[in-house]
């Protein structure tokens, strides 16, 4: 061979591996929408195919249902054993499946988005990348939360009574406790027999607690009985001389539910689910049901976009999601016709960290709607109330002042939405009409 067309060839080689990494991801990035083209580049050489990989797995684009079929099969197959912690033991787990952040079935056919095959395929997919968490670090998103719960200790779950009205508000409304079993302790069960001790001899002369019903006596006992399994759970600290002198427990402080981890209780397992999915797009997907998404909604914790616009989702399918998304900064429930108040007080009560809340032609939303949101969503940026004609100026009048940081609320075609209350968003320099949110 000619020396000078070797010196030629390897000039030619070294000036494409010369080409830095930073480079070719930005390049990459520019070709997000054409997936074709990116599995092109994967397959190019090793080099490229360690930069273009990430890529092309963060934001999947799917054109019909058999793409969405080929892709959960791919997250089937392509799966080994990986260690997530020291001492676990491993699990399968695709090595793709922790490269996808964003998952969006809008650019799919409406006969496909309406195609309940759909629903089980996003349940492929979400169980393939959830991963049970480990208990370290459970431990260090609660310490880190500042909640203060230690991972091996025994988690609150509360329910609301079934007597009392869904509209109360959290703050004021009693709960009672569900699947707590007492601690196996001596201290514990001899407290516990003296409480139920007491307890049988006031029913034995008749003695009501201030006047108290049946009911309210059922209601206090499950209350104690919740404080008393806390305090025997989580001993306080004491000094020598405090112990010496037998001083009576003061009782618990109040339990946080809201940032709480994710707990999915399932008998008397519990378990804290990961994922790297930050954002999911359904809007219009109606083949995904609601029972479907009730059922994922402890391994969609992770989310922190959520696009549910025009998919008939109902009040209990927005509770169930509020339970678990904490993270959640942005999303869209326009075009649903069966939200209620309710749905909404459910949601701005768990995830307060939304910023950006569209509930556009969500025609059965009133000021009781706004007055949860403005009392709970103190972060709230942007909010959009169209074409919900139950929304009066009371109630944007409190979103305006009881949020801050609000600088879009969009009124359009509110019909019990004064002109002088528009003038008044103008003046402190809100948007209140915009075409696109």
């Amino acid at each position: 061979m000619d020396p000078i067309e070797v010196d030629v060839e390897t000039h030619t080689a070294t000036a494409c591996s010369r080409v830095p990494a930073e480079l070719l991801l930005d390049i990459f990035l520019l070709l997000t929408p054409y997936q074709r083209a990116l599995h092109a580049c994967v397959l190019t050489c090793r080099r490229w195919n360690r930069v273009a990989t990430p890529v092309l797995w963060k934001r999947p684009k799917f054109q019909r249902i058999s793409g969405v079929e080929k892709f959960a099969a791919s997250l089937l197959t392509a799966h080994r054993l990986v260690q997530l912690g020291s001492g676990e033991p491993p699990v399968r787990l695709s090595p793709y499946s922790r490269l996808i952040e964003t998952l969006s079935f809008n650019t799919l056919p409406e006969p496909d988005r309406n195609n309940p095959h759909l629903a089980t395929l996003l349940d492929t997919i979400v169980n393939c990348m959830a991963v049970v968490a480990a208990p370290q670090s459970l431990r260090a998103s609660v310490l880190a939360d500042g909640s203060g719960w230690e991972p091996g200790s025994t988690a609150m779950v509360l329910k609301r009574s079934r007597s009392l009205s869904r509209n109360e508000d959290a703050a004021t409304r009693p709960h009672s406790a569900a699947g707590l079993p007492l601690p196996d302790n001596g201290e514990c069960s001899s407290t516990s027999t003296a409480t139920n001790g007491e307890a049988e001899l006031g029913d034995k002369h008749g003695t009501k607690a201030g006047g108290a019903t049946g009911h309210d006596q059922s209601l206090q006992m499950a209350v104690d009985d919740t404080q008393l399994q806390y305090s025997a759970s989580h001993p306080p600290l004491a000094s020598p001389a405090d112990s010496a002198a037998s001083a009576p427990l003061s009782p618990p402080p109040p339990l946080r539910t809201e940032s709480a981890p994710v707990v999915t209780v399932s008998g008397s397992a519990q378990h804290t689910y990961t994922s790297s999915l930050r954002q999911l797009d359904l809007r219009f997907c109606k083949g995904v049901r609601n029972y479907s998404l009730q059922r994922l909604a402890p391994k969609l914790a992770t989310l922190t976009v959520l696009n549910l616009a025009g998919g008939l989702r109902t009040d209990i399918t927005i509770a169930k999601l509020s339970q678990h998304m904490f993270q959640l900064r942005r999303i869209s429930l326009a075009w649903t016709s069966n939200l209620t108040d309710f749905g909404v007080s459910e949601l701005v009560q768990r995830c307060k960290s939304i910023e950006c809340l569209d509930l556009t032609y969500c025609t059965q939303i009133e000021d009781t709607a706004m007055f949860a949101i403005a009392h709970n969503l103190h972060n709230l940026t942007a909010l959009s109330v169209a074409y919900c004609a139950g929304v009066t100026d009371i109630g944007v009048r409190e979103v305006s002042t009881a949020c801050p940081r609000v600088c879009v609320l969009n009124v359009a075609k509110c019909l019990r939405v004064t002109d002088r209350m528009r003038k008044l968003l103008e003046q402190q320099r809100i948007v209140a009409q915009c075409d696109s949110f």
